[in-house]
């Protein structure tokens, strides 16, 4: 995993995705690497592409994996990823469970950082879909 985020950070996403894939091959209930596969496939601009949707269900796959100490990581790239392919009520639902998290940790901060993330990009969205 640490090759696919060098690989990553030097702008090689195509030979990074190769990397995660095949550790998913390995393990396919890794929520590490569907985690991390789901990131490094996120980030395309204009309309959804197979890659952004890939991305989706890798961040679906994670989320559903994910134990206590990734389910916040998950449920963020969950929510970036619903957000990208333009599901805003689902990038706003996952975004409020993850608050609720926050909040329920006494993170007030970190909870009110989540929504108002969110909220802009489903407010960017919308006028990009205009």
């Amino acid at each position: 995993m640490h090759l696919a985020l060098v690989l990553k950070q030097t702008g090689q996403h195509d030979a990074a995705v190769r990397v995660l894939e095949k550790g998913l091959r390995q393990a396919p209930k890794d929520p590490m690497l569907l985690l991390s596969l789901a990131r490094v496939l996120l980030g395309s601009t204009g309309q959804p592409t197979q890659r952004t949707l890939d991305a989706l269900s890798y961040a679906q796959r994670a989320a559903t994996f994910a134990d206590a100490t990734l389910k916040e990581q998950a449920l963020e790239t969950l929510a970036l990823a619903y957000a990208e392919v333009g599901a805003s009520e689902e990038a706003t639902r996952t975004a409020q469970q993850l608050a609720a998290i926050y909040e329920g940790r006494g993170d007030h901060d970190r909870a009110r950082q989540i929504l108002t993330r969110f909220s802009d990009l489903s407010v960017h969205r919308g006028q990009e879909s205009r």
